[in-house]
């Protein structure tokens, strides 16, 4: 699946949904991280894990990382968009997106990269919901490129979005009594999901990722996925048992 649109799902809103579907985009709905694919190309890719790992170690935080990363690009916008439109979407999507559609399954996508980079692959629409970040590039008009991008943060927070905080605040809006909770189910695959991978009740983590890594270190209940075939089968079980 090349870098199309995603087709929105619609999720009914008359009644609470049993599942709340969170997912990480870059590397999760997409075979390959965009940002990182940008910011690899301006830094190198060892430069750039080597943050990444400081973030793992609790040495950085994301967002004081990620802004290193991101002053490293000096590119425009055509520059970065040819960078990452060989990048596809991860195999099983659009099956794992009808089942969310076939069961009013609301989808909410939250990333710690850049929405104008998500939205050449994804658009919001009813039943998905997209929290990200923004970017300003500079304008460089031919002039010697000294300043590198830098990142509009979603919140004040140390990770730039607190995707913890999302989810708990999403939660709060499907939830009547503490007696009508909804199962919430994360999948993600890289550092930037950390934090949100905690407030979930099931946890899908890209097999051989940061993710899977840090949940293995931390004592928490992890299914590891090779791609959203897998997903379809864990969100299926859990359909079965409701």
């Amino acid at each position: 699946m090349t870098a199309e649109h995603i087709e929105t799902i619609t999720a009914g809103t008359s009644t609470i949904p049993k599942i709340l579907v969170f997912s990480d985009f870059d590397g999760t709905i997409t075979t390959r991280d965009t940002g990182t694919a940008v910011i690899d190309h301006c830094m190198g890719h060892e430069n750039r894990r080597a943050l990444d790992k400081r973030i793992m170690d609790g040495e950085l935080g994301f967002r004081a990382a990620v802004d290193e990363m991101w002053s490293h690009v000096k590119l425009t916008w055509p520059e970065a968009v040819d960078i990452v439109k060989s990048i596809q979407l991860s195999p099983g999507l659009d099956d794992f997106l009808a089942l969310l559609k076939q069961n009013d399954i609301p989808l909410f996508i939250l990333s710690g990269g850049l929405t104008p980079l998500i939205h050449l692959f994804v658009q919001e629409g009813p039943g998905v919901e997209i929290f990200a970040n923004e970017i300003n590039i500079p304008k460089y008009d031919g002039k010697e490129r000294t300043e590198g991008w830098k990142c509009q943060w979603r919140d004040q927070t140390i990770h730039g979005h607190d995707k913890a905080m999302s989810i708990r605040n999403t939660i709060a809006r499907y939830t009547t009594s503490p007696e009508n909770h909804p199962h919430v189910v994360f999948i993600g695959d890289g550092v930037s999901d950390i934090n949100g991978a905690r407030e979930a009740d099931t946890v899908l983590a890209r097999k051989g990722y940061d993710l899977e890594k840090y949940c293995e270190r931390e004592g928490i209940k992890v299914t590891t996925f090779a791609d959203f075939g897998d997903v379809i089968r864990v969100i299926q079980g859990l359909l079965d048992k409701n």
